[in-house]
């Protein structure tokens, strides 16, 4: 998904309440630094955040706080940043954040995908890969997974970008659209038979 100019939708419209939410404010230590290039992170309630900070001088989308990854360089590409969710039990269906540049060089855009796994954390599956280079606003984005099992999803910054930190904010995860399964159907009444005779 190109996020370049594009999905800059304004304000999140209305939709059923999420059951997964973050909006960085109210972390205990906010703000705080998640010191350092080498893949530092910490864990409140369950969130992990790793390679980034929260800081008090920077923009956010619902204030005072949103979640800022550093930058990845050739030297760091090992350590990407990335904001994982608590084990979402009852799986889960769409993903919707904001997000910001903190340049235009469209050089170096911030590259990141929207991730989940159903097994723990052993694989992760893509779910849509982004690209985003707004400085002058947040931008609205989206992802639908749809699962219905324990579920972990991530964000998580994948391009090489030196210089170039991504924010996110007001991220949330909601219920997965209701499955249902019907079985032993049959037709009443029966078709009418036909004579092709």
């Amino acid at each position: 998904a190109l996020l370049a100019g594009i999905l800059c939708l304004g304000p999140l419209i209305a939709v059923a309440d999420p059951y997964c939410f973050q909006n960085f404010d109210s972390l205990s230590n906010t703000p705080y630094n998640i010191a350092g290039l080498n893949g530092s992170n910490r864990i409140y309630s369950g969130w992990e955040l790793t390679n980034g900070w929260i800081p008090n001088n920077r923009a956010s989308n619902s204030p005072p706080y949103a979640f800022w990854m550093n930058q990845i360089t050739a030297a760091t590409q090992t350590n990407n940043p990335w904001l994982t969710t608590p084990d979402l039990t009852n799986g889960a269906g769409t993903v919707r954040f904001y997000c910001r540049s903190s340049n235009t060089n469209p050089a170096t855009p911030n590259v990141f995908s929207i991730q989940y796994s159903t097994n723990a954390g052993a694989s992760w599956i893509i779910g849509d890969t982004y690209t985003n280079t707004i400085t002058s606003s947040w931008t609205y984005a989206f992802c639908v997974i749809d699962t219905y099992t324990n579920t972990y999803v991530r964000l998580r910054k994948t391009g090489v970008a030196s210089g170039q930190y991504l924010g996110i904010d007001d991220f949330e995860v909601s219920l997965p659209l209701s499955y249902v399964v019907i079985t032993n159907t049959t037709f009443n009444p029966n078709p009418p038979e036909t004579d092709l005779t």
